[in-house]
C-alpha cells in the first residue's frame, strides 16, 4: 500500500510537477528522483521516468519506468511510460537495424500490459513495418489481425513536399500482402481492394492485388491488371517478373521469355541482376535458344568476377547443361568479348532482339525535353508520325535531339481513351 506524503513532500511534489509541465526537465527530475527514493508511488515514478525520456536520458528512463509497472502494474499512466521507454530503447532500435525477430520479445512483452490506443497503434505499426522490411510475413499477418484498419489515420503525411502512404493505408498494405504469401488469396484481393479506396493508385497494392487474382485462379485477369499497372509510372522490374510468371504459368512461354528479357534490360543492381540472369538462362535454355543462354552465363561470370564474387554450384551444373546441349547439336562454346563492357552490351542487343521479337523498329531523334514533362516524342527517319514516348523510358545516357533506336509497342491514349502507340527498348544509336 502507498504511503501518504508528508506537507512536506506533498509541496516538494507539486513544485517538481510545476516545473515539468513547464518542461524544465532538469529541475523536475532531480526533485522526482529525491521523493521516489523515499516515497516510491506510481505517479512520482512515471513522472521521473517522463523527465529523464525527456532528458534524452534514455537507458535510466527505461530502468525507472520498468522499475515503477513492476511493483504498480495495473497503473496506465505507469504502463504508458514503460511502453514509449520500451519502444524508443528497445523496439524501435532493433527494427531499424533489420532485427524485427529480437525487437518482438519487447513488444510482446508491452502489448500483454494492454496499453492505450495510442501506444498499441505506434507499436503495431512498428512491428508491420518491420516485418515488410524484412519480408516477415507470418509475423505481419500475426500483428496485422490484432487490430483492425479502422485504428489507424486514413491521412496521408506531407514528407518533404511529397504524400506518403496513411498509417491506415499501409495497414492494408501489410496485411494483404501477409494473406497473399499465406496463400488466402480471396481475403488478400479483398483487403488490397479496401485499401485501394484509400490509395486507388498505390502500386503494391494494385500488385497484390493482381498476385491474389492470379492464386484465385484468375490468369488473364491477373496478366490484365498486371500489364495495366506497368504503365504507371514508378513501376519497378520486379512487377515484370511476376507477369514473366504468369504468362509461364498460362503457358504462354514466348511471352514469357520476352518479358523476362524486358526485365534484365532494366538498369539492376548486380545482386538484382544475377537473379534475373540466371532465371533468364534457365529460360533461354528450355526453349532451346542455346546460344542465348551461354551468352548470358558468361556476363554471370564475367559480374562475379568484376565483383569478387565464387561462382555457385548451380550455375556451373547449368553451364554443363547448356555445354552438353550444344555438344548434342555438334556446336562449340560461343566466343564472346572478354571485355565486361563489350560483353554486357553484346548481352543487352541479344535480349533487345529477343524483347523486340514480331515489334516494328525504326530509328529517329529526340525531341524537346521540357522541365516537369515526363514525355517527349521521336521523330522517326521513315518519315511515320512523331512517337511518343516516356522519359522514364530512356537509357540514362540519351539526350535531346539524340539518335536513337526503339521498337514500337501498343499503348492506350489515356487522354482519348483511344488505342495508341508508343516507342519503347530505346538504346543510343550510331549516327
Amino acid at each position: 500500500m502507498e504511503r501518504t506524503l508528508s506537507p512536506q513532500e506533498r509541496e516538494e511534489y507539486g513544485r517538481a510537477e510545476g516545473l515539468r509541465r513547464k518542461k524544465s526537465y532538469q529541475e523536475a527530475a532531480a526533485s522526482f528522483v529525491s521523493l521516489w527514493e523515499k516515497v516510491p508511488r506510481s505517479s512520482i515514478g512515471w513522472r521521473y521516468a517522463f523527465c529523464l525520456r525527456k532528458l534524452n536520458r534514455g537507458e535510466e528512463a527505461l530502468r525507472v519506468s520498468r522499475e515503477v509497472v513492476l511493483r504498480f502494474p495495473d497503473d496506465p499512466f505507469g504502463v504508458s511510460e514503460y511502453g514509449w521507454n520500451l519502444i524508443d530503447q528497445v523496439i524501435k532500435p532493433a527494427i531499424e537495424e533489420g532485427n524485427v525477430l529480437q525487437a518482438l520479445p519487447a513488444a510482446e512483452e508491452l502489448w500483454l500490459l494492454k496499453p492505450s490506443d495510442l501506444l498499441c497503434k505506434k507499436l503495431v505499426l512498428q512491428v508491420l513495418r518491420g516485418a515488410r522490411k524484412g519480408n516477415l510475413w507470418d509475423v505481419a499477418l500475426e500483428w496485422s489481425g490484432r487490430v483492425g484498419a479502422e485504428m489507424f489515420s486514413p491521412e496521408s503525411p506531407l514528407f518533404e513536399g511529397k504524400l506518403r502512404i496513411s498509417e491506415r493505408g499501409l495497414w492494408f498494405l501489410v496485411r494483404s500482402r501477409a494473406l497473399l504469401e499465406a496463400e488466402r488469396f480471396v481475403e488478400a484481393r479483398h483487403t488490397a481492394l479496401e485499401g485501394l479506396k484509400i490509395h486507388p493508385g498505390d502500386l503494391f497494392l494494385r500488385r497484390t492485388a493482381a498476385l491474389a487474382l492470379a492464386g484465385t485462379g484468375n490468369l488473364d485477369g491477373a496478366i490484365r491488371e498486371l500489364r495495366d499497372l506497368l504503365d504507371s509510372p514508378g513501376a519497378d522490374w520486379y512487377m515484370r517478373a511476376d507477369l514473366w510468371e504468369l504468362e509461364l504459368r498460362r503457358g504462354n512461354f514466348g511471352e514469357a521469355i520476352r518479358v523476362l528479357c524486358e526485365v534484365a534490360l532494366k538498369p539492376l543492381g548486380d545482386v538484382f541482376a544475377l537473379e534475373v540472369q540466371e532465371t533468364l538462362t534457365r529460360s533461354l535454355l528450355a526453349l532451346g535458344r542455346h546460344k542465348e543462354a551461354a551468352l548470358t552465363v558468361d556476363l554471370m561470370e564475367s559480374i562475379r568476377k568484376r565483383n569478387g564474387w565464387m561462382v555457385p554450384s548451380q550455375i556451373l551444373r547449368l553451364e554443363e547443361g547448356i555445354r552438353e546441349a550444344l555438344q548434342a547439336l555438334q556446336e562449340p562454346w560461343p566466343s564472346h568479348p572478354s571485355d565486361h563492357e563489350e560483353l554486357f552490351a553484346l548481352c543487352q542487343r541479344v535480349w533487345r532482339d529477343v524483347a523486340t521479337l514480331g515489334m516494328e523498329k525504326g530509328f529517329g531523334r529526340l525531341g524537346n525535353i521540357k522541365a516537369g514533362k515526363k514525355h517527349t516524342f521521336i521523330t522517326r527517319e521513315d518519315g511515320k508520325p512523331a512517337l511518343f514516348v516516356l522519359l522514364r523510358d530512356l537509357p540514362p545516357d540519351c539526350r535531346e535531339g539524340d539518335r536513337v533506336g526503339f521498337a514500337v509497342r501498343p499503348s492506350l491514349d489515356k487522354k482519348k481513351g483511344v488505342a495508341s502507340v508508343q516507342g519503347a527498348f530505346l538504346y543510343r544509336a550510331q549516327e
